[in-house]
């Protein structure tokens, strides 16, 4: 049995590197099922102050697995491999997932391992390729226990789901000073309204982590070793779509503080805003056109003086050759603004291709 799997695994990694890219069923039995996916993805990117490299644009392949147990109660695991370090330079394979869990059709999917957080679902303007994400959140944990519910409603009235998270962190030793931990909660809305789709999403991430490393030069702080940071952050975002054309708005806000565990007093740090305007429109059945406005800005909680801001602008568009196969290209103007005054104004570009099976 070990060896027919790996046989028809094999045969369908080897099909699916030298052929066109599409999802594959690589075993089904008894009501096991694996499935085989990924992307390649690579872009060009260049800016004003720096020359033409070549990037990963989040290359990955993965594996699914879904048992059926009866019931409508199916137990699932998968496992996904990303090809980039942190400067999205191509690198050796890393575990980006791995996770397993329970899906009950009635009421939801509950998974535990390595995955993303509730809030990865949250933002819906991100039309570019290339965009700094605006959800100031984690999205991803290493240790996570993860519950989505079924969506519920009706047509008409929309349907609704809702996600919960938990994700620890940091030393399990039962003396720390500080548990590091987040958690999250999202809701999820979508209806159609005629011809008009509607979506409306919302979450909130609540942190707390070690906060030593952070600057601690308040006057209310006994021990700088035993302070705890504490974020919150939340995001709304809405899309709005009507036959060839779609807009999208997100903001984002996190709040940071520092509180002293011994002298039991809090003091407010950081205040950070993000915001996204997009707009995407069909040109044909191959080419979409999009365009995007992000904003970002960081404020002193302490003297409530702002600090950093950055406006950028996007334009692009893409360019199906295949349903699996899209070229793209936008370009970039980025406006930064520091808390002394001092300007700064980048202009650059990318040009890419994914293909995904």
């Amino acid at each position: 049995m070990k060896k027919t799997i790996l046989s028809q695994v094999l045969l369908a990694t080897f099909a699916l590197t030298s052929a066109s890219a599409m999802a594959a069923t690589v075993y089904s039995d008894k009501g096991t099922q694996v499935d085989l996916y990924g992307r390649f993805g690579a872009y060009f990117d260049k800016t004003k102050d720096t020359n033409t490299d070549l990037k990963d644009d989040k290359t990955r392949l993965g594996f699914k697995v879904t048992h059926e147990l009866g019931q409508d109660l199916t137990a699932l695991g998968g496992v996904e491999l990303r090809f980039s370090d942190v400067n999205k330079r191509f690198s050796d394979p890393m575990t980006h997932d791995a996770y397993a869990g329970f899906k009950y059709n009635p009421v939801g999917t509950f998974t535990f391992g390595r995955q993303a957080t509730t809030a990865d679902d949250l933002a819906l303007s991100k039309y570019a390729y290339q965009h700094e994400d605006v959800t100031l959140a984690p999205t991803q944990g290493d240790r996570t226990v993860k519950f989505r519910s079924t969506s519920f409603g009706q047509e008409g009235w929309g349907y609704i789901s809702a996600g919960v998270d938990h994700t620890f962190k940091g030393s399990t030793n039962k003396d720390a000073n500080i548990r590091q931990a987040s958690t999250g909660a999202g809701l999820f809305y979508t209806n159609n309204f005629g011809d008009v789709g509607f979506k409306l999403n919302s979450g909130y991430v609540y942190s707390q982590n070690d906060g030593t490393m952070a600057n601690t030069n308040y006057a209310f702080i006994t021990d700088p070793t035993n302070i705890k940071q504490i974020e919150k952050a939340w995001l709304v975002g809405t899309e709005l779509t009507y036959g060839d054309f779609a807009t999208a708005f997100d903001y984002s806000q996190n709040l940071i503080s520092h509180k002293d565990l011994e002298a039991k007093q809090k003091q407010d740090l950081v205040r950070y805003d993000a915001l996204q305007f997009a707009v995407k429109y069909n040109a044909s059945k191959e080419t979409t056109l999009f365009a995007a406005y992000q904003y970002k800005s960081a404020k002193d909680r302490v003297s409530g003086t702002s600090q950093d801001k950055s406006y950028q602008y996007t334009l692009g568009a893409d360019y199906k050759l295949h349903k699996n196969v899209v070229t793209y290209a936008q370009i970039d103007t980025t406006k930064y603004k520091s808390f002394e005054g001092d300007k700064k104004t980048e202009v650059g570009g990318a040009v890419g291709l994914r293909v995904l099976f």
